[in-house]
């Protein structure tokens, strides 16, 4: 601890601004999906009474791969991404719903964001980056979107989730901005 707070000390004597510097968690990563509660599955768009959360999945590393926040060395695949499963993985499944559920409302979200979380020593989870801009590419052959993995098992195609996101800004736009539905006529 000391020798972190003598390196902010000396960045800070060197160029006047201030830093923060974490240690590194050494635990298992994890990325998960929330967006607004309106979400179109099948032809059908439907209201939750909370943001949807989906995506839950373990980020695979090789043994000597340490993976700083936005520092991917290595191309993300399929590969290195695993879906979390419904039962031997319910705990952290339920534990990474609650965190993006609970960011989502406390911020006041209105779009998609991918959480990148890792897991402390003691299996405590931390948020490392919260991405307003997740990759929200179209699945192919060779690419690989975090957000899209989970897609599948939450009965959604790639469709699916751009129509949820239309729908759900549309419904927001309505209900928390006053005279959008008359210029969003005039547009159309």
């Amino acid at each position: 601890m000391q020798e972190l707070q003598a390196v902010a000390a000396e960045v800070y004597e060197i160029t006047g601004n201030h830093v923060l510097i974490e240690g590194y968690l050494g635990g298992r990563e994890y990325c998960v999906a929330v967006c607004g509660p309106v979400v179109a599955r099948g032809g059908r768009i439907d209201r939750l009474d909370h943001p949807f959360v989906f995506g839950e999945l373990e980020r695979a590393f090789d043994a000597d791969e340490k993976i700083f926040t936005s520092m991917d060395l290595k191309p993300i695949t399929d590969g290195r991404a695993r879906p979390l499963d419904g039962g031997k993985d319910a705990d952290v499944r339920e534990r990474l719903a609650v965190l993006a559920r609970d960011l989502y409302v406390t911020l006041g979200l209105e779009t998609l964001v991918r959480l990148d979380v890792r897991a402390d020593d003691a299996g405590d989870l931390h948020i490392l980056e919260a991405n307003p801009k997740p990759d929200l590419k179209a699945p192919a052959a060779g690419q690989t979107s975090l957000v899209g993995i989970g897609l599948a098992a939450m009965g959604m195609s790639y469709d699916d989730l751009v129509l949820s996101l239309l729908a759900d800004k549309i419904d927001n736009l309505f209900a928390q901005r006053r005279g959008t539905a008359d210029r969003l006529l005039a547009l159309v």
